[in-house]
């Protein structure tokens, strides 16, 4: 109901709950860090991540614990450290989050070394940034800035997609 303060609010209180299991608190961290990322407070999210992913090794809850903080890296800009922890989850986790990992890992690969590339990856990776905090104008003016920078074909295809992606979600099939 894109009431962040409250939600942020209740999965505080929920985590002071000292006799909750661990199962569940990891899963409300989890939650705690997505909204904590559409608040703008993307380090207090990376560090919420972190205690998940290392309270929950070897599970699946770690894994995407993991590659949300991994997420967080490629939003900020830092696109070595990113495919460096994309590349571990790759091998190592489940069908899902190792696909979602090899998505950004290749689009990060496909278009690092580059200067031009790099500026309207920047873009496209704040865009998604935007699209999660729900605030798609600002994305979709990123992205059609990104077009413009002498994107290759490949990264403007990259781009269509991603907005497909956002229409399909929106169930705005037309647009998609």
């Amino acid at each position: 109901y894109n009431k962040l303060d409250t939600a942020i609010h209740i999965l505080k209180r929920l985590l002071a709950i000292g006799d909750i299991s661990k199962n569940t608190r990891s899963m409300a961290k989890l939650d705690l860090g997505d909204y904590l990322i559409m608040d703008g407070d993307i380090w207090e999210a990376a560090l919420v991540y972190g205690q998940v992913g290392a309270d929950e090794k070897d599970s699946p809850l770690g894994e995407m614990a993991r590659f949300k903080n991994a997420k967080l890296f490629y939003y900020k800009g830092e696109f070595e450290l990113a495919q460096e922890l994309l590349n571990i989850l790759k091998s190592a986790t489940s069908e899902l989050i190792s696909n979602d990992a090899l998505k950004i890992s290749v689009f990060i690969q496909d278009h690092l070394d580059d200067e031009a590339q790099t500026e309207a990856m920047n873009k496209v990776a704040d865009a998604e940034l935007y699209f999660l905090q729900n605030q798609p104008q600002k994305a979709f003016a990123l992205l059609d800035s990104a077009k413009s920078i002498k994107a290759s074909e490949s990264m403007v295809d990259d781009i269509w997609m991603l907005e497909a992606e956002y229409f399909i979600s929106k169930k705005m099939n037309v647009q998609a």
